[in-house]
Protein backbone atom coordinates (compact mmCIF):
# COMPACT_ATOMS: atom_id res chain seq x y z
CA UNK A 1 0.00 0.00 0.00
CA UNK A 2 0.96 3.34 -0.73
CA UNK A 3 2.82 5.45 1.97
CA UNK A 4 0.69 8.97 2.14
CA UNK A 5 2.22 12.11 3.09
CA UNK A 6 1.51 13.67 6.35
CA UNK A 7 1.94 17.37 7.16
CA UNK A 8 4.16 17.33 10.38
CA UNK A 9 3.14 20.63 12.70
CA UNK A 10 4.65 19.44 15.75
CA UNK A 11 3.54 19.71 19.10
CA UNK A 12 1.06 22.56 20.43
CA UNK A 13 2.96 25.83 19.84
CA UNK A 14 2.48 29.43 21.14
CA UNK A 15 5.89 31.20 20.75
CA UNK A 16 3.92 34.40 22.64
CA UNK A 17 0.55 35.13 25.39
CA UNK A 18 -0.77 37.87 23.70
CA UNK A 19 -3.60 39.00 26.45
CA UNK A 20 -6.48 40.75 24.15
CA UNK A 21 -9.12 40.83 26.60
CA UNK A 22 -8.75 44.82 26.43
CA UNK A 23 -9.89 44.79 22.87
CA UNK A 24 -13.21 45.69 22.41
CA UNK A 25 -13.87 43.67 18.85
CA UNK A 26 -16.91 46.92 17.57
CA UNK A 27 -15.02 47.25 14.06
CA UNK A 28 -13.74 43.82 13.30
CA UNK A 29 -10.68 41.75 12.83
CA UNK A 30 -8.49 42.58 9.90
CA UNK A 31 -5.54 39.71 8.30
CA UNK A 32 -3.29 40.75 5.42
CA UNK A 33 -2.79 37.76 2.90
CA UNK A 34 0.39 35.94 1.86
CA UNK A 35 1.05 37.11 -2.07
CA UNK A 36 0.74 33.73 -3.55
CA UNK A 37 -1.87 31.07 -4.24
CA UNK A 38 0.38 28.57 -2.30
CA UNK A 39 0.87 29.86 0.19
CA UNK A 40 -2.49 31.77 1.00
CA UNK A 41 -3.22 28.52 0.47
CA UNK A 42 -0.99 26.79 3.76
CA UNK A 43 -2.49 29.87 5.79
CA UNK A 44 -6.16 28.68 5.64
CA UNK A 45 -6.29 26.20 8.76
CA UNK A 46 -4.82 29.30 10.81
CA UNK A 47 -6.74 31.95 9.25
CA UNK A 48 -10.07 30.27 10.00
CA UNK A 49 -8.63 29.44 13.79
CA UNK A 50 -8.46 33.58 13.79
CA UNK A 51 -11.24 34.26 12.72
CA UNK A 52 -12.85 33.02 15.96
CA UNK A 53 -10.83 35.41 18.31
CA UNK A 54 -13.12 38.27 17.38
CA UNK A 55 -16.78 38.87 17.94
CA UNK A 56 -19.28 36.79 16.09
CA UNK A 57 -21.14 40.41 15.01
CA UNK A 58 -17.94 41.34 14.00
CA UNK A 59 -16.54 41.16 10.80
CA UNK A 60 -13.37 39.52 9.27
CA UNK A 61 -11.35 41.63 6.87
CA UNK A 62 -9.07 39.80 4.25
CA UNK A 63 -6.63 42.52 2.86
CA UNK A 64 -4.78 40.42 -0.60
CA UNK A 65 -3.30 40.72 -4.10
CA UNK A 66 -6.34 40.98 -6.40
CA UNK A 67 -5.37 37.81 -8.19
CA UNK A 68 -6.28 36.08 -4.67
CA UNK A 69 -10.11 37.55 -4.08
CA UNK A 70 -11.44 34.62 -5.47
CA UNK A 71 -10.00 32.31 -3.35
CA UNK A 72 -11.03 34.29 -0.26
CA UNK A 73 -14.42 35.13 -0.96
CA UNK A 74 -15.22 31.15 -1.36
CA UNK A 75 -15.23 30.54 2.83
CA UNK A 76 -18.51 31.94 4.07
CA UNK A 77 -16.37 32.63 7.00
CA UNK A 78 -14.85 35.74 5.33
CA UNK A 79 -16.90 38.93 5.40
CA UNK A 80 -15.40 41.56 3.47
CA UNK A 81 -12.21 41.58 1.06
CA UNK A 82 -9.91 44.99 -0.04
CA UNK A 83 -7.57 43.54 -2.79
CA UNK A 84 -5.01 45.81 -4.26
CA UNK A 85 -3.55 45.40 -8.02
CA UNK A 86 -0.29 46.73 -7.51
CA UNK A 87 2.99 45.92 -5.23
CA UNK A 88 1.77 48.00 -2.49
CA UNK A 89 -1.71 49.56 -1.36
CA UNK A 90 -2.63 52.66 -2.82
CA UNK A 91 -3.88 55.90 -1.50
CA UNK A 92 -7.93 54.99 -1.75
CA UNK A 93 -6.71 51.32 -0.22
CA UNK A 94 -5.34 52.42 2.90
CA UNK A 95 -8.11 54.80 3.20
CA UNK A 96 -10.89 52.55 3.45
CA UNK A 97 -8.01 50.27 5.59
CA UNK A 98 -8.51 53.19 8.09
CA UNK A 99 -12.44 53.94 7.81
CA UNK A 100 -12.92 50.44 9.00
CA UNK A 101 -10.74 51.03 11.80
CA UNK A 102 -10.69 47.06 12.77
CA UNK A 103 -9.57 46.74 16.50
CA UNK A 104 -6.96 44.84 15.01
CA UNK A 105 -4.59 43.66 12.18
CA UNK A 106 -2.42 40.28 11.74
CA UNK A 107 0.02 40.51 9.28
CA UNK A 108 1.25 36.83 7.80
CA UNK A 109 3.76 37.68 5.28
CA UNK A 110 7.37 38.28 6.24
CA UNK A 111 7.93 41.75 4.30
CA UNK A 112 8.46 45.47 5.71
CA UNK A 113 6.01 46.77 2.83
CA UNK A 114 3.13 44.68 4.09
CA UNK A 115 3.44 45.86 7.84
CA UNK A 116 4.38 49.42 6.79
CA UNK A 117 1.46 49.75 4.28
CA UNK A 118 -1.14 49.03 7.13
CA UNK A 119 0.70 51.25 9.25
CA UNK A 120 0.54 54.19 7.37
CA UNK A 121 -3.41 53.26 6.89
CA UNK A 122 -3.55 54.23 10.68
CA UNK A 123 -4.15 50.50 11.51
CA UNK A 124 -5.09 50.71 15.44
CA UNK A 125 -3.27 47.68 16.32
CA UNK A 126 -0.57 45.39 14.50
CA UNK A 127 0.38 42.05 15.16
CA UNK A 128 3.10 40.47 13.04
CA UNK A 129 6.29 38.59 12.91
CA UNK A 130 9.92 40.97 13.85
CA UNK A 131 12.98 41.24 11.26
CA UNK A 132 13.11 43.14 8.68
CA UNK A 133 13.24 46.80 10.43
CA UNK A 134 9.43 45.65 11.18
CA UNK A 135 9.37 45.77 14.97
CA UNK A 136 9.18 49.28 15.62
CA UNK A 137 5.47 49.31 13.71
CA UNK A 138 4.23 45.97 15.70
CA UNK A 139 2.07 46.41 18.57
CA UNK A 140 2.03 42.44 19.08
CA UNK A 141 5.52 41.22 18.41
CA UNK A 142 5.70 37.47 17.33
CA UNK A 143 9.03 36.01 16.39
CA UNK A 144 10.95 36.37 13.51
CA UNK A 145 10.88 33.22 11.50
CA UNK A 146 13.18 32.73 8.25
CA UNK A 147 13.81 29.97 6.33
CA UNK A 148 17.56 28.24 5.97
CA UNK A 149 17.21 25.64 3.11
CA UNK A 150 17.75 22.24 3.95
CA UNK A 151 17.01 23.02 8.28
CA UNK A 152 13.52 22.83 7.90
CA UNK A 153 11.60 20.43 10.13
CA UNK A 154 8.15 21.71 10.41
CA UNK A 155 5.49 22.33 7.72
CA UNK A 156 5.23 26.02 7.20
CA UNK A 157 1.37 25.74 7.64
CA UNK A 158 2.50 25.76 11.77
CA UNK A 159 4.00 29.18 11.62
CA UNK A 160 1.26 30.51 10.78
CA UNK A 161 -0.68 28.30 13.68
CA UNK A 162 1.25 30.04 15.99
CA UNK A 163 -0.90 33.45 15.69
CA UNK A 164 -3.77 31.60 16.12
CA UNK A 165 -2.17 30.02 19.47
CA UNK A 166 -0.50 32.81 20.64
CA UNK A 167 -4.49 34.63 20.22
CA UNK A 168 -5.52 32.08 22.50
CA UNK A 169 -7.16 29.02 20.24
CA UNK A 170 -5.90 26.08 21.10
CA UNK A 171 -6.52 24.18 18.42
CA UNK A 172 -3.29 22.86 17.14
CA UNK A 173 -4.61 21.14 13.65
CA UNK A 174 -5.26 21.91 10.36
CA UNK A 175 -8.63 21.28 10.38
CA UNK A 176 -11.08 23.96 8.57
CA UNK A 177 -14.64 23.82 6.34
CA UNK A 178 -13.95 22.57 3.49
CA UNK A 179 -15.41 24.66 0.35
CA UNK A 180 -18.27 23.35 -1.24
CA UNK A 181 -18.27 24.06 -4.96
CA UNK A 182 -21.98 24.72 -6.62
CA UNK A 183 -22.22 23.78 -10.25
CA UNK A 184 -21.04 26.19 -12.92
CA UNK A 185 -20.20 26.32 -16.32
CA UNK A 186 -17.36 24.91 -17.16
CA UNK A 187 -15.69 22.36 -19.90
CA UNK A 188 -15.24 19.71 -17.42
CA UNK A 189 -18.97 18.96 -16.59
CA UNK A 190 -19.02 16.04 -19.51
CA UNK A 191 -16.27 14.72 -18.47
CA UNK A 192 -15.68 12.06 -15.85
CA UNK A 193 -12.54 10.32 -14.17
CA UNK A 194 -10.24 13.13 -15.40
CA UNK A 195 -6.91 13.66 -14.76
CA UNK A 196 -5.69 16.98 -13.63
CA UNK A 197 -2.03 18.02 -14.22
CA UNK A 198 -0.32 20.86 -13.53
CA UNK A 199 2.96 21.41 -15.51
CA UNK A 200 3.82 25.13 -14.59
CA UNK A 201 5.44 26.54 -11.42
CA UNK A 202 5.28 30.08 -10.37
CA UNK A 203 8.32 30.30 -8.66
CA UNK A 204 10.65 28.61 -11.39
CA UNK A 205 12.02 26.05 -13.49
CA UNK A 206 13.52 24.50 -10.19
CA UNK A 207 10.46 23.19 -9.18
CA UNK A 208 9.20 21.98 -12.37
CA UNK A 209 9.24 18.29 -13.12
CA UNK A 210 9.94 18.01 -17.23
CA UNK A 211 7.15 18.92 -19.88
CA UNK A 212 8.04 15.41 -21.71
CA UNK A 213 7.76 13.36 -18.53
CA UNK A 214 4.16 14.94 -18.01
CA UNK A 215 3.74 14.22 -21.82
CA UNK A 216 4.52 10.41 -20.95
CA UNK A 217 2.41 10.35 -17.68
CA UNK A 218 -0.93 12.49 -20.16
CA UNK A 219 -0.90 9.66 -22.81
CA UNK A 220 -0.72 6.90 -20.61
CA UNK A 221 -4.14 8.23 -18.91
CA UNK A 222 -5.37 9.12 -22.01
CA UNK A 223 -5.16 5.54 -23.41
CA UNK A 224 -6.19 4.09 -20.32
CA UNK A 225 -8.80 6.18 -18.24
CA UNK A 226 -9.89 9.05 -20.02
CA UNK A 227 -9.66 12.67 -20.18
CA UNK A 228 -6.37 15.04 -19.24
CA UNK A 229 -7.01 18.76 -18.32
CA UNK A 230 -3.87 20.91 -18.04
CA UNK A 231 -4.88 23.59 -15.52
CA UNK A 232 -1.84 26.44 -14.45
CA UNK A 233 -1.52 29.98 -13.92
CA UNK A 234 -1.15 32.96 -16.33
CA UNK A 235 2.29 32.58 -18.16
CA UNK A 236 2.22 28.56 -17.84
CA UNK A 237 0.29 28.03 -20.92
CA UNK A 238 3.42 26.66 -23.33
CA UNK A 239 4.25 24.48 -20.93
CA UNK A 240 0.70 22.87 -20.27
CA UNK A 241 0.57 22.55 -24.20
CA UNK A 242 3.81 20.89 -24.23
CA UNK A 243 2.79 18.32 -21.97
CA UNK A 244 -0.42 17.60 -23.62
CA UNK A 245 1.33 17.58 -27.60
CA UNK A 246 -0.20 14.36 -29.18
CA UNK A 247 -2.42 13.52 -26.52
CA UNK A 248 -6.22 12.21 -27.42
CA UNK A 249 -8.96 13.74 -24.98
CA UNK A 250 -7.12 16.35 -23.63
CA UNK A 251 -7.91 20.31 -22.18
CA UNK A 252 -5.39 22.86 -21.81
CA UNK A 253 -6.51 25.40 -19.91
CA UNK A 254 -3.67 26.50 -18.31
CA UNK A 255 -4.12 30.48 -18.00
CA UNK A 256 -7.87 30.76 -18.80
CA UNK A 257 -9.40 30.13 -15.76
CA UNK A 258 -10.02 32.54 -12.65
CA UNK A 259 -9.96 31.22 -9.35
CA UNK A 260 -12.85 30.18 -8.56
CA UNK A 261 -12.79 28.02 -12.19
CA UNK A 262 -9.70 26.52 -11.31
CA UNK A 263 -10.76 25.55 -8.25
CA UNK A 264 -14.15 24.10 -9.62
CA UNK A 265 -12.77 22.07 -11.90
CA UNK A 266 -10.02 20.59 -9.23
CA UNK A 267 -12.90 19.43 -7.10
CA UNK A 268 -14.12 17.57 -9.89
CA UNK A 269 -10.67 15.84 -10.87
CA UNK A 270 -10.33 11.80 -10.13
CA UNK A 271 -6.71 12.71 -9.33
CA UNK A 272 -3.63 15.25 -9.81
CA UNK A 273 -0.61 15.08 -10.50
CA UNK A 274 1.41 18.50 -9.95
CA UNK A 275 4.97 19.73 -9.22
CA UNK A 276 4.61 21.94 -5.58
CA UNK A 277 2.65 24.85 -6.94
CA UNK A 278 -0.78 26.70 -6.19
CA UNK A 279 -2.22 23.74 -8.01
CA UNK A 280 -1.04 21.18 -5.95
CA UNK A 281 -2.05 23.09 -2.65
CA UNK A 282 -5.55 24.37 -3.94
CA UNK A 283 -6.33 20.64 -4.78
CA UNK A 284 -4.91 19.74 -1.34
CA UNK A 285 -6.90 22.06 0.73
CA UNK A 286 -10.08 20.99 -1.48
CA UNK A 287 -9.80 17.43 -0.17
CA UNK A 288 -8.31 15.82 -3.30
CA UNK A 289 -5.73 12.89 -3.75
CA UNK A 290 -2.35 13.50 -5.72
CA UNK A 291 0.76 12.66 -6.93
CA UNK A 292 2.80 15.91 -5.88
CA UNK A 293 6.79 16.53 -7.38
CA UNK A 294 9.25 18.26 -5.66
CA UNK A 295 12.82 19.51 -6.77
CA UNK A 296 14.15 22.31 -5.37
CA UNK A 297 12.00 22.95 -2.68
CA UNK A 298 10.99 20.24 0.47
CA UNK A 299 8.14 18.45 1.01
CA UNK A 300 8.46 18.75 4.82
CA UNK A 301 8.02 22.47 4.38
CA UNK A 302 5.70 22.91 1.92
CA UNK A 303 3.78 19.50 1.28
CA UNK A 304 -0.19 18.96 0.71
CA UNK A 305 -2.27 20.07 3.88
CA UNK A 306 -4.41 17.69 3.19
CA UNK A 307 -6.24 15.07 1.03
CA UNK A 308 -4.39 11.57 0.13
CA UNK A 309 -0.94 12.39 -1.55
CA UNK A 310 2.10 10.37 -3.15
CA UNK A 311 5.66 12.49 -2.74
CA UNK A 312 8.13 11.93 -5.44
CA UNK A 313 11.01 14.04 -3.78
CA UNK A 314 14.59 12.50 -4.70
CA UNK A 315 16.50 13.68 -0.84
CA UNK A 316 19.60 14.56 -2.61
CA UNK A 317 22.84 16.05 -0.85
CA UNK A 318 21.85 19.84 -3.42
CA UNK A 319 17.91 19.13 -2.37
CA UNK A 320 16.03 21.58 -1.23
CA UNK A 321 18.37 24.48 -2.22
CA UNK A 322 15.26 26.44 -2.21
CA UNK A 323 16.76 28.33 -5.93
CA UNK A 324 14.47 29.10 -8.77
CA UNK A 325 17.12 28.20 -10.86
CA UNK A 326 19.85 24.80 -10.84
CA UNK A 327 22.99 26.17 -9.61
CA UNK A 328 24.97 23.32 -10.62
CA UNK A 329 26.97 23.23 -13.61
CA UNK A 330 26.35 19.80 -14.53
CA UNK A 331 23.78 17.33 -13.75
CA UNK A 332 21.37 20.71 -13.47
CA UNK A 333 18.20 20.17 -12.20
CA UNK A 334 19.07 16.12 -11.46
CA UNK A 335 16.64 16.23 -8.44
CA UNK A 336 13.63 16.58 -10.85
CA UNK A 337 15.16 14.55 -14.10
CA UNK A 338 15.77 11.52 -12.49
CA UNK A 339 12.20 11.26 -11.44
CA UNK A 340 10.89 8.79 -14.22
CA UNK A 341 7.29 9.18 -15.90
CA UNK A 342 7.52 5.15 -14.48
CA UNK A 343 7.83 5.99 -11.97
CA UNK A 344 4.94 8.48 -11.71
CA UNK A 345 2.77 6.90 -13.45
CA UNK A 346 3.25 3.82 -10.96
CA UNK A 347 2.63 6.35 -7.93
CA UNK A 348 -0.81 7.07 -9.63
Amino acid sequence: MAEYYNPDIGEYSAPCSFDLSAIKWSNGLLIRSTNWLGDAVMTIPAVFKLSQIKTADTPLIIVCPEKLRELWESFEWVDRIISFTGKRLSANEKAEIKELNADLAIVLPNSFGSIWDLWNAGAKSIMGRTGNLRSMMLDYKMPQWKRVPGEDRLHQSSHYLEFSTSCGISDWDLNYPVTEFAEMESPSNDLKNFLVISPGAAFGPAKQWPAEHFNHLAKWWSENHGYVIALGAPGEEADAESALAGVENALNLAGKTSIKEFSYILSRAKLVVANDSGTMHTAAVLQKDGIAIFGSTSPIATGPIAGKWIIMWDDLDCSPCLKRECPLSEDRYKCLMQISHERVIEAV
